[in-house]
């Protein structure tokens, strides 16, 4: 069994970022290292310009060859300078509200020795379409195949070279956690974990109720860092990222004639799903499930995924892509 003080040659943390976020990176930093302080674990930065450094943390900051370069090709950049294994996967506003459990991640990283098809235990709460191997490994339960937001930005312990692999150059997060999500976890064959809830994962950085987070539209959540921040002794200028303030849903106006044109498809399977970008089958089911889904949201509905035409589209789509694939 792997021990917690034997991390450093298992793991690197990898941190997502941009240049316009550096103002969160004292206050993120500062916080690791008061609850994790990861002696002797590599930490990447990946941003695109600039550099940030902390006493007593090993911050090493990856910039892409070109500012300019799309989100998913940085994202592959900086794995590329990953020595180990497995990755810790966060992002720059994951504060941390309490000590990280690192004989628990220590317990992770045994249970991904054991098998090699797991590619990650994520600390989030991900709904499911039905629930799957409860507590096999206590505190997590397996995602189905094609179940949504299986592939997501959410803090989790990756395989390195699986997390490689469901990256494509010319995407953002937000394709990356949808459009790509579309066939890329659909397989029995690879295995994804998440929280039972969520204080059963190896960190807790606020992700346990809505509008927890420190920053939402890139805006200032107060009624969370306030209160965090001052409890921290974090001292912030909120006044130059600016204050979110809540609003009710408001209905989208979308253009679903625009939506369902063949270039609009052709553009996200291009670039999210090339491996599909001669399947007329794939170009359908995408320009179905499109459709439906801006269908939902025309009718206002503040969670269309989990409308019922939207979940049965899903499913068609996933069987399909089974049979694909004799899976």
């Amino acid at each position: 069994m792997l021990k917690s003080d034997t991390l450093a040659n298992n793991i690197t943390i990898l941190v997502n970022s941009c240049d316009s976020y550096a103002d969160l990176w004292t206050p993120f930093f500062t916080l690791l290292k008061r609850y994790w302080n990861p002696q002797g674990i590599d930490i990447i930065l990946n941003t695109e310009s600039l550099n940030f450094e902390l006493d007593g943390l090993d911050i090493k900051c990856i910039h892409p060859e070109n500012i300019n370069f799309p989100y998913g090709k940085r994202i592959i950049n900086a794995l590329s300078y990953v020595k180990t294994k497995y990755i810790v996967l966060m992002l720059d506003d994951f504060f941390l509200r309490k000590q990280v459990d690192t004989k628990r991640i220590a317990k992770i990283l045994d249970y991904m020795e054991n098998d090699s098809s797991i590619v990650y235990f994520n600390c989030d709460y991900t709904p499911v379409y039905y629930d799957w191997e409860v507590d096999k490994y206590p505190g997590f339960k397996r995602i189905p195949p094609g179940n949504d937001y299986t592939l997501n930005m959410q803090a989790a312990i990756w395989r390195t070279e699986e997390l490689i692999k469901y990256w494509q150059n010319d995407v953002s997060p937000w394709e990356w956690e949808t459009v790509c999500n579309f066939a890329a976890a659909d397989s029995k064959k690879y295995k994804f974990y998440c929280s039972t809830d969520y204080n059963s994962g190896f960190c807790d950085y606020g992700h346990d109720k809505p509008y927890s987070f420190g920053v939402i539209k890139g805006k200032w959540n107060l009624e969370d860092v306030l209160p965090l921040f001052a409890k921290e002794n974090i001292d912030i200028d909120f006044s130059l990222r600016g204050k979110y303030k809540k609003e009710k849903y408001k209905e989208e106006k979308l253009d679903i004639k625009q939506c369902f044109k063949r270039a609009f498809v052709s553009d996200i399977i291009n670039r999210c799903l090339p491996q599909y970008r001669f399947s007329y089958f794939v170009m359908g089911f995408a320009y179905i499930i499109i459709l439906f889904r801006n269908l939902v949201l025309k009718k206002g509905l503040v969670s269309p995924e989990k409308s019922f035409i939207y979940y049965k589209t899903q499913r068609i789509k996933n069987k399909f892509l089974k049979k694909q694939r004799g899976i």
